[in-house]
């Protein structure tokens, strides 16, 4: 059966990223002539930075150059915008409200608070929070919005707290009234500062996202809150029926068409679902035995509310299923461009791991040959096991990823191709990242498993070297690594190009063991190229090859700096160059060579 849901979702995959090559989401846009980016933030209309790039004043972003990278703040103030998008939602940062009180009678408190004319506070995706162990907190209207809410938070010392939970004992929430336009947060002693906790001395308040906090007995105990802020999501609108056109221009609408407009979007949603393959996506779920709905198919606005309207910093890459390949939980079939959702890894690629500039400790060559073969058996699952095989195309560090137990997880099926079990070869646009291209394929176009083989031991090449697969910097003859590396072998220079960091007298052996299996795998005509089968089957026994007595320590040793080392690692795809294939599908090269046929 997994076999069976395995090619099912291939299918499907594959289809929607076809598809989705043919379609083009509509960005976020400024006014023509107007700046459309702050530091790391689209400014689209009708927000500007002044003049007739915004619309009215209090959709005037200010864009503050003192910052590295510049920040973008609402108006003239001190409220520094994170995100603005077109479905009528803008983040922003918003400062913490505290009361402190201690036993010698000092006190000291900030009562922040906030007031718009065009936003107002999301009620459902905001809450109103308050902590400490004698806390009551108010959060409430002025100016005319005449509303107040807010908990008791009690505690009778530091030990009956609970993290997480926010239900009274040491921190409480409540939920935020809607249409809320203006705050002001109180928190305040409900003892009137009889009972003063020695470790507590503090009563904080603040509205934040409610996926941004989660309550720890450590903001109890002191954590700086006066100098915190915490997101919060707004809602915005021009005036009360008023749109933005395509071109950036402002037009009147009725009720009656705001309604319309809804029908038509709900329409739409079910005619992409249609034309994308959902109705037959579910019926042949439906007829396998057990079907139990382990595929979800998800609705355009869980996605956009899981992505943040599907911002930049949210993309991974694109996915399938086997213990070494990164789990496809579902898909998206309402929207124009067909979505895939895919598990998060957190830890990273392994081009981070391998070519970090920080003072990390490096990759041990036990733990580079574990990966090697976990990627090595996931290509060769993918190869042989599955009654469609499937070509992954672009096989490269930036898309294998780790997870927190450094387990391989390969990603990113932009590229992949799937191979009719009657053929060998297929005839294709030639695709992949530069430097891990197979040449026969780039002079053929005829895609087969061995153009995989011979991205993988590139990757190989670059575990044994340490070194980047292009590299500029190297001289001519060197700056491709896979042909340096061939190179380096026939002169029978092997222990000059390897990673001095693994380097040593106990694991030399297995090096060049390892090294004489990459060699193998960039051979020029891919039918003298191993299988991945075969690659994975050799470098298990390798993995398993005895150690000598006095180094196994020393090599676990290694290994476990390494893995509990105090690694701070964010996951990020891409500051590096595009030759490098360090941008995930976006910066891969596509071209058609003349007469490939």
């Amino acid at each position: 059966m997994g076999l069976i849901r395995l090619v099912v979702l291939l299918q499907v995959m594959i289809l929607l990223i076809v598809i989705s090559t043919a379609n083009a989401s509509t960005p976020a846009m400024a006014k023509p002539g107007c700046r459309s980016r702050c530091g790391d933030v689209v400014i689209p209309y009708p927000f500007g930075t002044g003049g007739d790039c915004n619309i009215t004043e209090e959709f005037f972003i200010t864009c503050n150059a003192d910052f590295t990278p510049n920040k973008p703040f609402l108006t003239n103030g001190n409220i520094e915008v994170l995100d603005i998008s077109l479905n009528g939602r803008l983040r922003i940062l918003g400062n913490a409200s505290y009361d402190c009180y201690n036993t010698s009678g000092y006190r000291k408190w900030i009562y922040p608070w906030l007031r718009f004319s065009e936003f107002s506070i999301n009620s459902n995706k905001n809450k109103f929070t308050a902590i400490g162990c004698d806390t009551y907190a108010r959060v409430e209207g002025f100016l005319g919005q005449r509303y107040a809410t807010g908990c008791l938070s009690l505690c009778n010392n530091i030990a009956d707290v609970s993290n997480g939970s926010c239900s009274g004992i040491g921190c409480c929430q409540t939920s935020i009234p809607k249409g809320v336009m203006s705050y002001n947060i109180t928190p305040q002693s409900y003892g009137n500062h009889v009972d003063v906790l020695p470790e507590n001395p503090y009563s904080y308040a603040f509205v934040a996202e409610n996926d941004n906090y989660t309550f720890s007995s450590s903001d109890i105990r002191g954590f700086n809150f006066q100098d915190k802020q915490f997101p919060v999501t707004l809602d915005w609108t021009i005036g009360k029926w008023l749109q933005i056109t395509q071109q950036g221009s402002v037009q009147k609408i009725s009720p009656y068409r705001c309604c319309s407009r809804q029908k038509q979007i709900l329409k739409l949603r079910e005619e992409y679902f249609q034309q994308n393959g959902g109705i037959l996506l579910r019926e042949q779920l439906s007829r396998r035995q057990g079907y139990r709905e382990d595929v979800k198919v998800f609705a355009a606005d869980e996605l956009e509310e899981a992505t943040n309207n599907y911002h930049e910093s949210r993309i991974l890459g694109q996915g399938i299923n086997h213990r070494n390949v990164v789990k496809l939980l579902g898909c998206c079939l309402e929207t124009q461009v067909p979505l895939l959702v895919y598990e998060y890894i957190t830890n990273g690629t392994l081009f981070h791991h391998l070519h970090n500039d920080d003072d990390a400790p490096s990759l041990p060559w036990e733990a580079r040959l574990r990966i090697a073969t976990e990627t090595a058996e996931a290509l060769s699952y993918l190869h042989s096991a599955a009654s469609v095989p499937v070509i992954h195309r672009d096989i490269k560090l930036a898309n294998i990823l780790l997870d927190d137990n450094y387990i391989t997880k390969v990603s990113d099926f932009g590229a992949s191709r799937l191979i009719p079990s009657d053929e060998a070869q297929i005839t294709t646009m030639v695709q992949g990242t530069f430097g891990y291209l197979d040449p026969e394929y780039m002079v053929t176009s005829l895609l087969t498993e061995k153009s995989d083989v011979y991205s993988f031991g590139v990757v190989l090449i670059e575990l044994l070297t340490g070194q980047k697969v292009v590299c500029f910097k190297r001289s001519e003859e060197q700056r491709v690594l896979a042909m340096y590396f061939v190179s380096s072998m026939k002169e029978d220079h092997l222990l000059e190009v390897l990673d001095p960091r693994v380097l040593n007298d106990e694991n030399v052996e297995q090096l060049k063991e390892v090294a004489g299996l990459a060699r193998r795998c960039v051979r020029v005509k891919g039918e003298e190229r191993p299988t991945m089968k075969e690659v994975a089957h050799e470098l298990a026994g390798l993995q398993a090859m005895p150690k000598h007595p006095w180094s196994e320590s020393k090599l676990m040793g290694e290994e476990v700096e390494y893995l509990l080392g105090d690694m701070n690692i964010t996951y990020d795809d891409g500051a590096t160059s595009s030759s490098m294939g360090y941008d995930s599908i976006n910066n891969k090269i596509t071209f058609e060579l003349d007469g490939a046929r």
